[in-house]
């Protein structure tokens, strides 16, 4: 017998993942060393992470056959015999109507979506676009299917919203800024005069703004979404008086972005998640043989530089901001064979407090944010 799988909608393929005979590569790997050739396994995505879980175990059967080969009656009435367990049900945090729309609005892009319910961790959305039907991944057109879409330039099988690494751009404002107020850097009524451009490193960095005012607080700022502001205000955190030097600055920035989840897998429930790339003082020291300074690496306080994230990373950035400083590890599955408690999801109920950030300083950033789409 083998074991198959039916999706009624063409959603959702890259973190559902596949399953497909072990190969004999496979079952030299501790892994697999209970399986043997012809079975099947999870490959990628949930059915690889959830293999043991959905696999169930094996049953055995003696039977008796007739001269004819034919089975009758179990072998000494089946006191051999070992029941098979059917595999248990996952259920998910993942809203089907949510993930179709999200990936109708991803059709014909590169990109990644990404949505997670900051209260729980759970994810309801994740898409890699262009994505591909999960039926393609099944049945006998399996192998061909897949080589189809391995050769793909668009890569509809290299999952981008925990694989692929970004520049986060504007995004990073609001952690910039939460640094900034939390080392005591600047307050919130701190102020910047930008005339549509930041000069003070040597060289123009352009702002989509330059009317007067509107970098004249830390809500304006980011409200208006303020390149020079926030370029500063990095400087001015890693140039802090309380840090004996530029290094030491900028290792503190890092140890905050780290305690962000930025630069390391979030620990989501599916393999082959990337850590992105938060640089540190010794990548600088490196770069630039120990001769660099504020305006050497002033990139990265606007998301850009050296600085690169994942999708998932930045989601649940956001639901720290939500929380006020703390989130739960990002996963998709709620229950297993309908026990929430599953020993396997211990870990994505631990909650993850970060550093000792104020909630007034969170709620700063919160209005701030919201200022944008008001």
């Amino acid at each position: 017998e083998r074991n198959i799988r039916a999706y009624e909608k063409p959603i959702a393929g890259i973190l559902l993942g596949y399953i497909g005979e072990v190969s004999p590569e496979m079952l030299k790997r501790p892994r697999y060393s209970s399986y043997r050739q012809g079975d099947y396994a999870g490959l990628s995505g949930l059915e690889w992470q959830y293999e043991e879980v959905l696999r169930g175990q094996r049953g055995v059967h003696y039977l008796e056959r007739d001269k004819f080969n034919r089975p009758r009656d179990p072998y000494k009435g089946g006191i051999l015999d070992s029941q098979e367990v059917s595999g248990k049900q996952l259920e998910l945090y993942l809203d089907a109507d949510l993930q179709e729309y999200a990936e109708k609005l991803m059709a014909n892009k590169i990109g990644s979506v990404v949505a997670i319910d900051p209260q729980t961790g759970g994810i309801l959305t994740m898409v890699s676009s262009p994505t591909y039907d999960p039926n393609l991944l099944r049945g006998h057109d399996r192998a061909k299917n897949y080589a189809a879409l391995y050769k793909k330039p668009t890569r509809p099988l290299f999952n981008r919203a925990t694989q692929a690494m970004y520049p986060p751009g504007s995004t990073i404002k609001p952690f910039t800024g939460l640094v900034a107020l939390n080392v005591g850097a600047i307050g919130p009524n701190y102020g910047y005069g930008c005339r549509g451009s930041y000069g003070a490193c040597s060289r123009a960095i352009a702002c989509e703004h330059k009317d007067a005012g509107h970098a004249a607080n830390f809500r304006l700022a980011l409200a208006h979404s303020c390149n020079s502001y926030f370029c500063h205000i990095f400087r001015m955190t890693v140039d802090y008086k309380s840090f004996a030097s530029v290094k030491e600055g900028l290792q503190t920035w890092h140890d905050y972005y780290n305690n962000f989840s930025f630069g390391k897998a979030t620990g989501i429930d599916i393999p082959f998640e990337k850590g992105g790339a938060v640089p540190d003082s010794n990548k600088y020291n490196s770069m630039y043989h120990f001769n660099w300074n504020s305006c050497t690496v002033v990139f990265v306080g606007m998301g850009q530089g050296e600085l690169l994230l994942t999708p998932m990373q930045m989601a649940n950035g956001m639901c720290i901001i939500a929380n006020k400083g703390w989130y739960y590890t990002p996963h998709f599955v709620k229950s297993i064979g309908k026990n929430p408690n599953d020993t396997l999801l211990r870990k994505y109920h631990e909650k993850h407090v970060v550093l000792n950030i104020p909630d007034s300083t969170f709620n700063i950033v919160q209005q701030a944010m919201e200022d944008v789409v008001e």
